[in-house]
């Protein structure tokens, strides 16, 4: 929590900088303004697109820091406080419950729980005299910090503040482990909270750290400490990856990862002005300057923060707005959300796996589609094929995040309901033998078509009665599985096609 506050402070100060060139798929800002003040910070962004986040109102004699929920639906609000004048909202969940610390009529500040309608719930400080509410998953329970004991502490509804001794609870994964700090060691507390694994060894000549951030496949992102200031890192469940940023970076900060292993990551360049920038894998591909992202018409002349990504690459943060500095979420186009989704579901995947091959298609598949009838189609097969649990190698985790997520992706793009145009690639995930699957396809002429059925080697699973030639119209198709590979799950894709 405090490294966020401490980015506000610098990005709220911070020069301008010349924004390279732009993506070449654009991304959608949404600008979260304050409401009565210069300043706007988000800290985080859900599926539904909704983020929360700290603003100033500036009414008084002297800036006030305000929290402020967010929803595509109804806007931005005040969360409110606890009868002080302070409220820092730094993270939400998938409900949208929001959690953070603000002031008491005391002063003392306390973690709380806002329920977006309901009201911001007290969580007290335990045996402390102040509490700081650091995350909060998708039960509703809450970690943080405790002052001036620095402990760390584990909110419930039914048991209260919970210390848990030393150390720092700073972000959930969706199974609910936590990842932090421990006696200045970045690692992971692992369901149900016992105990902390640190993430050794560490790299040569540095001395701890902190995880700010992690997924359910145990990867990692967060900041080490030694020969400079501060370095990004990826922790790939087993070993540590420096994350060098392009250009001259002086520090540096991983700041999230998604369970796709996109990672965002903050930095100063050596004249102290903030640089951002987007990994879509930590291990491969060209890393990007946050400002690529930054599409034309954009009220931001550049992006000071990147503070956190989602399932679907929603990104949160902040930027430079004319003279202010206001939050905004950066949202990817269907193409890109969907990419997300597919390398969500090709983790811990070996390439000769036949699933690989069935989610790689999918991918590619995704790159070029758009959230019309036929592109909707697609990934909302995908979606069904998810909920095969027997005979795929996808964990309960993995396919509960994935999902979620393409029913994210599917609602957040408003898709409809519709029969789909060629050419239209469907999943499926064959369960039993002689199991049938019925494909509507719409021909927008009448005449040859094309049927291409792709299933592992060792299966054999086949379009039959598919007409040489068909009218124009809905074409129906049915696909068989004929024989399973090796008696279990077994994923097809079946392309339909018709040419000019």
């Amino acid at each position: 929590m405090g490294s966020k506050l401490v980015l506000l402070a610098t990005a709220a100060v911070a020069a301008l900088a010349v924004a390279p060139a732009r993506a070449a798929q654009p991304y959608t800002v949404t600008e979260l303004k304050p409401l009565d003040g210069t300043l706007s910070y988000a800290f985080d962004v859900n599926l539904s697109g909704q983020s929360t986040g700290v603003m100033t109102d500036e009414r008084g004699p002297a800036p006030v820091y305000r929290g402020f929920f967010y929803d595509p639906r109804s806007g931005l609000v005040d969360i409110g406080d606890l009868g002080g004048k302070s409220t820092f909202a730094l993270a939400l969940n998938d409900n949208g419950l929001v959690t953070g610390s603000s002031q008491t009529p005391s002063g003392a500040a306390h973690a709380f729980l806002y329920t977006p309608g309901v009201g911001m719930k007290d969580l007290g400080a335990g045996s402390g005299t102040q509490s700081f509410g650091n995350d909060v998953d998708e039960a509703g329970n809450v970690i943080g910090s405790l002052s001036p004991s620095s402990d760390a502490f584990f909110w419930t509804q039914s048991g209260g503040i919970q210390a848990r001794g030393p150390g720092e609870m700073i972000g959930f994964d969706a199974r609910g482990a936590v990842f932090g700090q421990l006696s200045g060691l970045p690692g992971r507390w692992s369901t149900p909270l016992a105990a902390f694994a640190p993430f050794d060894p560490l790299p040569p000549t540095y001395t701890g750290g902190a995880a700010l951030d992690g997924n359910i496949f145990g990867q990692s992102t967060g900041v080490l400490d030694g020969p400079q200031v501060g370095q990004a890192f990826y922790w790939s469940g087993k070993a540590f990856r420096l994350l060098d940023p392009p250009g001259a970076v002086a520090s540096s900060t991983g700041q999230a990862i998604n369970d796709a292993s996109n990672l965002v990551v903050h930095g100063l360049d050596p004249s102290g002005n903030d640089v951002v920038f987007f990994y879509r894998l930590p291990n491969a591909d060209p890393v990007l300057n946050g400002d690529s992202l930054n599409p034309p018409g954009s009220p931001f002349s550049t992006f000071l923060d990147f503070t956190s990504i989602d399932d679907v690459g929603h990104i949160a943060g902040a930027g430079r707005a004319g003279s202010d500095v206001h939050g905004f979420i950066l949202t990817p186009p269907f193409s890109a959300q969907a990419d997300t989704v597919g390398l969500m579901l090709e983790q811990n995947l070996a390439t000769k796996n036949p699933f690989w091959a069935f989610v790689e298609r999918m991918r590619r598949v995704g790159l070029a589609s758009k959230p019309d009838a036929t592109g909707c189609f697609e990934f909302r097969q995908l979606r069904q094929s998810l909920s095969v649990s027997r005979g795929v190698p996808f964990s309960e985790a993995q396919r509960g995040v994935a999902t979620k997520a393409l029913t994210a992706v599917l609602e957040g793009n408003q898709c409809a309901n519709g029969v789909p145009g060629v050419p239209v690639t469907v999943p499926h995930i064959f369960t039993r033998k002689k199991e049938r699957e019925q494909i509507g396809v719409r021909l927008p002429r009448s005449g040859r078509f094309k049927v291409l059925v792709e299933a592992p080697a060792g299966a054999k699973v086949e379009a039959v009665n598919v007409p040489k030639t068909a009218k124009k119209g809905t074409l129906r198709i049915t696909i068989v599985a004929l024989k399973l590979l090796n008696g279990t799950a077994t994923p097809v894709t079946t392309k339909v096609t018709q040419p000019r």
